[in-house]
């Protein structure tokens, strides 16, 4: 009979160690990405936030929002410090996930049996992931006039009083709603529309 004491680890213990260590390490990787995700997604609200005061302030004291481009916003300072590049002759704006952001005036066809130009402004995200889509698209629509997923322009009358709507067919933002109409793994575009 052998009476030896074992010194150091056996092979099995060492998968088992080595398994636990990649297992944390998976668990910490996930949290961290989730951690940024929601920095990145509390980082556009504060954008979104930041850019509507500006250019509600800047046109104060105009009849409406004529001429309000991308490029104008960064020309006045709409748009903060270091979150716009030149693109050819036109400036265009970076939102904090990394993709192209927009600012227009806002044109509706049909209000009043008339169009209506610049009466109000709209401010866009493209290149959302659907999480952060869906995110963002769930926390802000409640918000703004309405929110469209996607670049179709807006069309019809756009209603006061009502809450969560998602465009001019007042379809309301949901849970469900909201990740059927962020249907794009890496290419979502919110707009944000306002008066």
């Amino acid at each position: 009979m052998n009476t030896r004491t074992q010194k150091g680890f056996g092979l099995l213990e060492i998968l088992i160690a080595i398994t636990l260590v990649a297992g944390l390490v998976a668990v910490w990787m996930g949290m961290a990405r989730e951690t940024g995700e929601q920095a990145d997604i509390t980082s556009m609200q504060h954008v979104l936030s930041s850019i509507e005061q500006r250019v509600r302030a800047a046109y104060v004291n105009d009849a409406d929002y004529a001429g309000l481009t991308t490029t104008v916003a960064a020309q006045r300072g709409l748009i903060p410090e270091g979150m716009y590049q030149q693109s050819g002759v036109e400036l265009i704006g970076i939102h904090p996930g990394g993709n192209v952001m927009r600012v227009g005036a806002g044109n509706y066809s049909g209000v009043n049996a008339a169009d209506q130009t610049n009466i109000g402004y709209w401010i866009q995200f493209e290149g959302l992931n659907r999480a952060t889509c869906v995110s963002l698209l769930m926390q802000t629509a409640q918000n703004y006039l309405a929110v469209h997923v996607g670049t179709a322009k807006p069309t019809g009358a756009v209603a006061t009083g009502l809450t969560r709507r998602i465009d001019s067919a007042n379809r309301v933002v949901t849970a469900t709603t909201a990740t059927t109409w962020c249907s794009s793994p890496s290419a979502n575009t919110l707009r944000w529309e306002t008066n």
